[in-house]
């Protein structure tokens, strides 16, 4: 699980638009490659060769399959007005904000709120975009990685890193740390 911090909610709005279209073009390249690896199966001289490409291939079809099961989802604060605010910036918060206040459907026709969501280590809820929300006094034992592009300091830096286990990256002035 991961959590991309932005400066503000119109940005975590932008970011949602740039992510989604990249990571379904990765799923796809995925894909590609899994089949790649099809047509070099039925090419192969031997069975070794063989049996690595299938291993390979199933690797990233597995891939491929989590990479399209994935949920990215705002997690930001109501405010008033925000339909018009984010309809100037051309994004619809209207399902985003149906899907944080009532969850996601579990296969079983329950609903499960998006805070259990993204704590639940096989849900597919795995990256949140926040500007505030989630940063102190969350607890998720599942977030492995926090991307920050946010200036932040003193309390809330240490509350905010505190929430990745493993993995830091910091986004500063766009370049990857």
């Amino acid at each position: 699980k991961s959590l991309f911090v932005c400066i503000d909610k119109i940005t975590c709005a932008r970011m949602l638009n740039l992510i989604e279209p990249k990571w379904k073009a990765k799923a796809a390249a995925v894909r590609v490659e899994a089949n790649a690896k099809l047509a070099a199966i039925g090419v192969a001289a031997d069975d070794e060769a063989r049996q690595v490409l299938n291993a390979q291939r199933d690797r990233l079809l597995a891939k491929a399959i989590w990479m399209d099961e994935t949920i990215i989802e705002l997690i930001i604060s109501e405010a008033q007005n925000e339909v018009a605010d984010f309809r100037k910036w051309g994004f619809d918060i209207i399902p985003h904000r149906a899907r944080m206040k009532q969850g996601f459907e579990t296969l079983d026709g329950k609903c499960i709120d998006v805070e259990s969501a993204f704590k639940n280590p096989q849900h597919p809820f795995r990256v949140a975009i926040v500007c505030a929300m989630w940063l102190t006094g969350f607890d998720a034992p599942t977030v492995s990685t926090l991307y920050m592009d946010k200036p932040m300091q003193n309390h809330t830096l240490m509350q905010t890193i505190a929430r990745a286990n493993r993995i830091t990256a910091y986004l500063i002035n766009g370049i990857s740390k």
